[in-house]
């Protein structure tokens, strides 16, 4: 979790405001947008957890 700010921000940060093409723009907008959504359930899992009863239904219904 500690990882994905620094790289979201630096990695696709500076890209948005320096992309020549607009593509490539919008690009990295959406991979910056989905950094920040991970970096989101990242702390929403740390905060409820996962139980080892959720896991193993997931196993056993397949």
């Amino acid at each position: 979790m500690l990882f994905l700010l620094p790289v979201t921000l630096v990695v696709h940060g500076y890209e948005v405001l320096y992309a020549e093409l607009e593509v490539v723009r919008a690009l990295q907008q959406a991979h910056f947008l989905k950094g920040f959504t991970l970096i989101g359930a990242a702390l929403l899992i740390a905060q409820i957890g996962v139980s080892q009863k959720e896991i193993m239904g997931k196993v056993t219904k397949d």
